[in-house]
């Protein structure tokens, strides 16, 4: 369920986009019965809609958790390869046990830090989605512009924090540096203008970001 949409409007948002395959559905509920988290439904089909617009060849994932934005996102019809980083050794098992699965072969995998990862890989990537230590976000984005291609885009998910950057009474205290450092963020890129920007307000907050030098 989306952070900021009211539930009457998640509701027909939910009844207007096309029904889930079987398969989703099942990926959807594993990861809701084990605490894992995944892109929320509303956010795909927009990323989706705009990743058919765009039509990237290469991606770049920072945060594979069970592999399932890797999944979909391998099988749009421009996407020639995606590149996926994960942390957790036990998300990256399970990523590739999902992965052979579905018997996807256009995903490679990597087990490691994105912080160092960032700087041992090779551009460019058309597209480079951000989902991975929220608080890690500025310096991501500082090493994925050098990623980027020319006229590529940066996606950021969760950029609203379930609210607590925008509304300071939601703040908990074990969060404070995450808030900060998204916050500091969101102010450096509103005021560069050498960026285009757009957030926009699905699930908790979804940011894409391209250089103006297209």
């Amino acid at each position: 369920m989306s952070e900021i949409l009211q539930d009457h409007i998640q509701n027909f948002l939910e009844e207007f986009n096309e029904d889930e395959s079987p398969k989703n559905f099942a990926y959807r509920a594993y990861a809701e019965d084990h605490h894992i988290p995944i892109i929320d439904e509303e956010v795909k089909e927009f990323l989706s809609f705009f990743l058919n617009t765009l039509k990237p060849k290469r991606i770049l994932e920072l945060g594979t958790a069970m592999g399932y934005s890797s999944i979909w996102m391998s099988r749009l019809k421009s996407v020639e390869r995606v590149d996926t980083i994960e942390v957790r050794e036990d998300m990256y098992a399970l990523a590739k046990e999902n992965l052979e699965r579905a018997q996807v072969e256009n995903v490679h995998q990597y087990l490691g830090d994105a912080k160092v990862l960032l700087d041992q890989l090779e551009g460019p990537y058309d597209f480079i989605f951000i989902d991975a230590a929220k608080g890690q976000y500025p310096y991501y984005f500082e090493k994925a512009q050098r990623l980027l291609a020319k006229g590529g885009v940066i996606g950021f998910d969760n950029v609203l924090f379930r609210g607590m950057i925008s509304n300071q009474d939601l703040v908990k205290r074990r969060k404070i540096t995450i808030v900060k450092r998204l916050r500091k963020l969101l102010q450096a890129l509103k005021e560069d203008h050498r960026f285009e920007k757009t957030l926009i307000p699905l699930g908790d907050g979804f940011l894409l970001v391209r250089s103006k030098d297209v």
